[in-house]
């Protein structure tokens, strides 16, 4: 029963559809912007968690002999509960070799604030931008109840 209580929950996680993904892509963004926007389609092509999308760095970059780059992690919290410790690759499309190419991995916002919501605030902030504001359903602790919630 401590188990149960003790375990950490996670609400559902809420994916963008291809349009809203390519919406995006293609919009430009003003400045204050184009760091979210990059680091936020990088993680979506690399899917680790932020707390390992914050470590990564070029030597985390490799190329295959077919000439494919990829990304390769640990990933941090699982770990923790896997016998085998395996890394992760994860192939990179063109669009963010494109981003690594232009920025490294040097988005300030994202590495030197852990454990803020600064992050989740510009991602709410460029959705908004980019009119990508559909309707998702998220459970409120203040009242048990779900409710049904703008993406931004």
């Amino acid at each position: 029963m401590v188990n149960e209580v003790m375990r950490e929950q996670y609400d559902e996680p809420y994916f963008l559809y291809h349009e809203e993904f390519k919406t995006i892509l293609k919009t430009d963004v003003p400045e204050s912007l184009s760091s979210t926007k990059d680091a936020f389609l990088l993680q979506c092509a690399i899917g680790c968690r932020i707390s390992d999308f914050r470590k990564l760095m070029m030597d985390n970059i490799a190329i295959t002999e077919d000439g494919i780059p990829y990304v390769r992690y640990l990933p941090k919290k699982t770990m923790r509960t896997q016998l085998d410790r395996k890394e992760k690759t994860t192939p990179l499309m063109l669009f963010a070799v494109d981003i690594i190419r232009r920025r490294g991995f040097d988005f300030d916002f994202v590495r030197h604030n852990p454990g803020t919501n600064m992050h989740k605030k510009k991602i709410k902030k460029l959705l908004e931008y980019c009119k990508i504001n559909r309707i998702v359903s998220r459970f409120n602790e203040a009242s048990g109840k779900m409710e049904r919630v703008s993406l931004c």
